[in-house]
């Protein structure tokens, strides 16, 4: 036997050891190839070669031993083995049944696993072949010799089934789905509150508004319908502007069930032809929607507009309403082009005064704020299975702008009033660029100094770069300077909201359809009420967000995925668009009619372009080498519809 020393002397030889080697921890990314990586969290990274990826999963933490390569194409750069897996996170996720011979596969639905994952037969819970299943993995691949099994969580649907589109991507990216039962209990609950409704209208703390002519404008067929509005010309060349807002706060309180609900879904998703109600269908649509000629209690809004189109003054008020008309966009549209029968003569003046209001706060914001482009809009025509049979391209119109200038206005007025009383309210802000891009933007300003004084992370400098340019002729660089910012964020605090140019900016305007405003409209009435104020916290806003940018995925990749079904009768057709990305291999493009985003290859063994990746260009050559045409941001394309891809659904175009 080893005596103490001895043994001490080989504890330390193998720490010696142990510590003239490489060994680090990290996180697996994967490929759509067999190999991957491994992000080390010294910030290097790793190959991971495909017998040492097939023992982990992406996202798995693992420790690894580090190697640098010291010959060929790779010399200088680092592989990995693994040594240990330290914690695994892939959770639940979608695929597809998948036989190959005698074996039985879920194919997944992930970006960085390319590879099969076996079902054995006790795990598939009566799935059959071509099912669309929500999985989850039972054996991992490091502990079994790189064999992984995944095991059937649930049955999502097969083809056959009418908006399996829908339902794959609520299960894909995990949103909140009532069991039928739960369903149940959600409609008991919304009947009993609607049986409530009454007794909360006739309220003594509400004014009496009935006769004031309020009016819903919306698409034809909207049913939860959040406001209405009425206006009045004052003397001195200003607007009294009343939005009022449907009010379920007053019946769905914190504790209600209904509430935490609201909290958990986070808003209505609207999918093509299949809407995912934030509040049960007789809330949404019937007892809080601002149905014309019923009764209604709402929370008011009173803006005082000023000559020039500044918001001068706002309150709040509780109050009754009666929508006096429901009108549509196509009607409001018509009569402002001179249709003077397209809607009741009673509502004509009112509509008049509105679309003049419009113009004049439209100007205001022109000057003093930030207009975004408009991106066009597209409505599906859907078969019985909720198939896309045709696409329209819709057309924003002055009824467009009507409401959009009367919610900004509202919700602008809502932040500053949520921010001058310290109330705990959900804002909508925008930090403007990504951290991490700044250094990107100063190259992308380097021919032009004067842009690089601008501080874009600041109010005043965001705007005033923007104004900047969309004044001069710089489209190209105003595109490709968007593609630096990150997305907008809900937050606690009173932070600006870079991208519309407002100091403060928190929606209050949809309580049907979004959470964020029905909490804010609940803060709001609690203050009239001089009731006590709970606050929500930053960690269930982030939670919140994170719904949000989830649905807001789902419902995207549902609309692509149904326009690859609806493009494939048009193969080889040609169509117009624009180009949405710019990479060395080719362009992004999203066509004209119908909204379809793919993607074009220009880089290939006979064609070479010289690719910026500060400027977002490919500068494609003639045969003498001299430019001959350069593809950026936003530029417009003509392209042909080469193929598509139905498990990826990807489309592929080529560059006319």
């Amino acid at each position: 036997m080893f005596d103490p020393s001895a043994l001490q002397q080989l504890k330390q030889l193998k720490q010696d050891i142990r510590a003239s080697r490489d060994i680090i921890q990290g996180t697996v990314r994967g490929t759509q190839s067999r190999f991957g990586f491994v992000n080390l969290d010294d910030g290097r990274d790793a190959f991971l070669a495909p017998e040492q990826m097939d023992r982990v999963l992406p996202g798995d933490r693992v420790e690894v031993e580090v190697f640098e390569v010291t010959e060929g194409k790779q010399a200088g750069k680092f592989e990995a083995k693994i040594e240990k897996l330290l914690a695994s996170d892939l959770g639940r996720f979608v695929g597809r049944y998948t036989v190959r011979g005698q074996g039985h596969f879920v194919a997944p639905d992930l970006p960085q696993l390319s590879r099969w994952i076996f079902l054995p037969p006790k795990a598939r819970k009566g799935a059959k072949p071509g099912d669309f299943l929500l999985c989850s993995i039972a054996q991992h691949p490091f502990h079994h010799q790189g064999k992984a099994q995944a095991k059937v969580e649930r049955i999502v649907g097969g083809d056959t089934l009418a908006g399996i589109e829908t339902e794959y991507m609520l299960a894909k990216f995990d949103l909140p789905v009532l069991s039928s039962e739960a369903q149940k209990q959600a409609d008991q609950q919304a009947a009993t509150l609607s049986e409530q409704l009454t007794s909360a209208i006739e309220s003594s703390a509400r004014d009496d508004l009935t006769e004031l002519p309020f009016v819903t404008i919306d698409g034809a067929n909207t049913a939860d319908m959040d406001d209405a509005l009425h206006i009045e010309a004052l003397p001195n060349g200003g607007y009294q502007l009343r939005v009022a807002i449907a009010q379920p706060s007053c019946l769905i309180t914190p504790e209600s069930p209904l509430f935490l609900q609201a909290h958990a879904k986070a808003n209505t998703l609207y999918f093509p032809g299949n809407q995912k109600l934030m509040l049960p269908k007789q809330l949404s649509h019937e007892s809080f929607s601002l149905v014309a000629n019923a009764l209604r209690p709402a929370l008011v809004a009173e803006l005082t507009i000023d000559a020039k189109g500044a918001v001068a003054e706002c309150r709040f008020a509780l109050a009754k309403i009666r929508s006096h008309g429901k009108l549509s966009y196509d009607q409001i549209s018509a009569f402002l082009a001179g249709q003077t029968d397209a809607i009741d003569a009673a509502l004509q003046p009112l509509v008049t005064q509105l679309s003049t209001f419009s113009e004049l706060r439209h100007q205001w914001r022109a000057a003093h704020c930030l207009i975004m482009d408009d991106k066009p809009d597209y409505q599906y025509t859907l078969d019985s299975q909720l198939k896309i049979t045709q696409v329209d391209v819709l057309t924003r119109t002055k009824a467009h702008q009507i409401v959009e200038e009367a919610m900004l206005a509202t919700n602008v007025a809502a932040g500053e009033f949520f921010a001058r009383e310290q109330l705990p309210a959900i804002y909508s802000t925008h930090a403007g660029p990504r951290e991490e891009r700044l250094d990107t933007i100063k190259q992308m300003f380097a021919q032009e100094p004067a842009l690089q004084e601008f501080e874009v992370q600041t109010l005043e400098g965001y705007v005033n770069l923007i104004k900047t340019l969309e004044r001069g002729d710089r489209q190209h660089l105003l595109s490709n300077f968007r593609r630096q910012l990150q997305p907008g964020q809900l937050s606690t605090e009173p932070k600006p909201h870079l991208g519309l140019g407002f100091k403060h900016y928190a929606t209050v305007t949809s309580p049907i359809r979004r959470f964020n405003d029905l909490y804010n409209q609940l803060l709001i009435v609690n203050w009239l009420n001089q009731q006590p104020i709970n606050a929500m916290d930053s960690a269930a806003v982030e939670r919140l967000q994170d719904c949000v940018s989830r649905g807001r995925q789902a419902v995207r990749q549902t609309e692509s995925w149904l326009l690859c079904q609806f493009l494939e009768k048009q193969l080889g057709q040609t169509f117009t668009g624009r180009i949405s990305m710019v990479n060395s291999a080719g362009i992004g493009i999203r066509l004209d009619q119908n909204g379809a985003e793919g993607f074009a290859v220009i880089r290939t063994k006979t064609c070479k372009p010289d690719f910026d990746p500060i400027a977002l260009t490919l500068t494609l050559k003639d045969e003498e080498g001299n430019e001959a045409q350069v593809l950026h941001l936003d530029a417009p394309v003509t392209v042909t519809l080469d193929s598509i891809e139905p498990d990826t659904r990807k489309l592929n175009f080529s560059l006319q």
